[in-house]
């Protein structure tokens, strides 16, 4: 007759073990489906304002208004590099080029 609390005590102890697996079960379902979801940031643009130095194919460089010594050169991304086939800034030009922060990616040049 004493086996009678060991018997409760193990189902007990299953029941919360079936509990436990089934959250992180789920959890884990959440973790690998949501990411795409939850990962839609925009992606963060600065502009650099200057006077066009050169252009190629595939980049560009530009030298700063505001300080002569700062010169860049930016990637094209595929979209822009098939836009600038047509028609590239000519050097000495104003332009202002928006560019992925943190990289030298050029996404748009006005």
């Amino acid at each position: 007759m004493s086996c009678a609390p060991i018997h409760a005590a193990s189902s007990a102890r299953n029941a919360v073990t079936r509990c436990q697996k089934f959250l992180i079960g789920i959890l884990a379902l959440f973790l690998f489906l949501c990411p795409p979801f939850l990962s839609k940031e925009k992606v963060k643009q600065d502009k650099f304002h200057g006077v066009v130095v050169k252009t190629g194919p595939k980049a560009i460089s530009v030298k700063s208004e505001n300080n002569i010594y700062l010169i860049r050169t930016f990637n094209y991304t595929p979209q822009l590099e098939e836009r600038l086939k047509k028609k590239s800034p000519q050097p000495g030009k104003k332009v202002t080029v928006t560019y992925v922060r943190g990289s030298d990616l050029a996404t748009k040049i006005k």
